[in-house]
């Protein structure tokens, strides 16, 4: 009897563990999982090279986002970083690969005292870094702190090299001129490549900003679907510009003339003239560029306080579209809202006809200037579709009177490009190359512009129909349908 009882006792007791022994086996295999994945950690990112070589901060609770921002990859080839990365080392011990830092297209200062700025940078075919920026005079060095993605490893390492600093002449004795600063790397080995560099005025100083390498092989390629021939590279817009019927005339006439893309600096313009950016960019045939200058610039009305920088910083743009099109387009075009570079000679209609007829290869092709005033009164000049004209305010087909001064080469002239064997430009020349001052006869710069002479001698006037003849049924289509489709526009 008691040994029953025993045994009935016995059978209680395991029904009542065997309630509980399954949730204790899952406690215990969640543990043995948790266990595995921290081993698995430990292994990949080395507790010994956290302790050695400081790494993002540990309080960085948005590191992941920014990171997912840093990577984002743009159109014109640029370097993508691996997203285990998470840890970084440095030559200079403290030195961190600060992704926080990491902008899109941007101003950022070298230093906290504003010495210098800079806004790109261009890797190269892999053996230089060019910066785009400005410096204030006489300061100086300053050294390149190149970051290298070590894939083998997962982690970023950095590089120091002084920068040769290429200052040009175009500061106009204002506190910050243009410059390019340009490091040349040493030959890489294993599996690292630089993605980024940070500029500074000492060597193992903390950066203030980090850049990414833009890919550039200067090497053109014209059989390749993504490449182009011409490409404008337009004065920063400021002022809050808003004459929208200027823009659409100039890009159309361009167009015409073989223009396949304009790079658009913004440094402040009107509602209208956005409505214009945004149509045209939807189509892909320009490509806005913010330019959110961090100095004093030219104001309307003038002010007392003077500019730290000469025109909204033209030169320092005109670089960053030069190294932007390398291997892309095979030209760059340097031209102002209200210039046109027109071929005159029977036998070419655009700028590659132009070229074409120069008949030898050189790097840079200057035109000469000349002013179609717009005071000049033209009552008297037959005007084809005048009433139309007027209404869409073509100044091209409206003024049709120019001064018979043509310029010297290299005052007031502008250019086409050749942006493989070209490293820095000037705003009417292009130093340093071989350069073909275009005939008149062949083509010249007209420049549209108001001087407030109405009272200039008729002798002093040339009649010019060149525009109207060759181009004008075809530029008044264009516009009119340009103005209906943004009309349309919600």
């Amino acid at each position: 009897m008691c040994k029953i009882l025993k045994n009935r006792k016995m059978r209680l007791r395991l029904r009542k563990y065997s309630k509980t022994i399954p949730g204790c086996f899952v406690i215990v295999f969640l543990l043995y999982l948790f266990y595995v994945n921290n081993l698995s950690n430990v292994s990949e990112y080395k507790p010994k090279n956290r302790i050695k070589n400081l790494t993002l901060s540990r309080q960085d609770t948005n590191r992941k986002e920014h990171l997912d921002k840093l990577l984002e990859h743009r159109k014109f080839g640029i370097w993508k970083l691996n997203k285990t990365i998470s840890h970084s080392a440095s030559g200079c011990g403290q030195v961190l690969f600060a992704v926080l830092l990491a902008r899109k297209e941007s101003w950022s200062k070298v230093d906290k005292n504003r010495s210098a700025f800079v806004f790109s940078a261009y890797l190269v075919n892999r053996q230089k870094i060019v910066v785009i920026g400005i410096k204030a005079m006489n300061i100086k060095p300053y050294y390149c702190q190149i970051w290298y993605q070590n894939q083998t490893q997962q982690k970023m390492e950095m590089k120091i090299k002084q920068a040769e600093i290429i200052t040009v002449p175009e500061g106009h004795g204002l506190r910050y001129t243009p410059v390019l600063f340009q490091c040349l790397l040493s030959k890489s080995t294993g599996h690292e490549f630089p993605t980024h560099v940070s500029m500074v005025q000492e060597k193992c100083r903390k950066p203030e900003h980090l850049l990414e390498l833009h890919i550039v092989n200067t090497e053109y390629d014209q059989h390749r679907d993504t490449h182009r021939m011409f490409t404008v590279c337009l004065t920063p817009l400021n002022f809050r510009y808003n004459r929208d019927y200027e823009i659409i005339e100039w890009i159309e006439l361009n167009r015409i003339l073989g223009a396949e893309q304009f790079i658009v600096y913004n440094y402040s313009s009107g509602s209208d003239v956005q409505n214009v950016l945004e149509y045209y960019s939807k189509q892909g045939i320009i490509k806005v560029v913010p330019w959110n200058l961090p100095v004093k610039v030219d104001t309307l009305p003038r002010s007392n306080n003077k500019p730290e920088l000469h025109y909204f910083g033209q030169v320092a743009a005109l670089h960053d579209c030069l190294y932007r099109n390398k291997g892309i387009s095979e030209f760059i075009v340097n031209l102002d809202l209200d210039e046109f570079i027109i071929p005159h000679d029977n036998k070419t209609k655009s700028w590659s006809d132009i070229i074409q007829q120069v008949k030898q290869n050189f790097n840079a092709y200057l035109f000469r200037n000349t002013f179609f005033k717009k005071e000049w009164d033209n009552s008297d000049i037959d005007i084809q579709n005048k009433s139309l004209v007027d209404k869409l305010q073509l100044v091209t087909l409206q003024k049709l009177q120019h001064e018979k001064k043509l310029f010297a080469p290299r005052s007031r002239s502008k250019y086409i490009a050749k942006t493989a064997n070209v490293s820095h430009l000037m705003i009417h020349e292009v130093p340093d190359v071989n350069t073909k001052v275009v005939p008149p006869e062949l083509a010249f710069l007209h420049h549209y512009r108001d001087w407030g002479t109405k009272n200039d001698s008729p002798r002093s006037r040339v009649l010019d129909n060149t525009v109207p003849n060759k181009f004008g049924n075809t530029l008044v289509k264009n516009v009119l349908k340009v103005r209906s489709d943004i009309e349309k526009m919600p």
